[in-house]
């Protein structure tokens, strides 16, 4: 029986988005506009 999952993955945040509409956007920056940060300034954004 196995329990759980055992998948690991890399993220490399300097990667371009594969997309080419999105392709001048990097990793980082994708996952900075999810967590709420501004990767320019380096802080979060404050929400309504």
């Amino acid at each position: 029986m196995r329990e759980g999952r055992t998948d690991t993955c890399l993220i490399q945040p300097d990667t371009p988005l594969r997309h080419p509409a999105e392709a001048s956007l990097s990793v980082s920056a994708l996952l900075a506009l999810l967590a709420g940060h501004d990767a320019r300034r380096g802080s979060r954004q404050q929400r309504p």
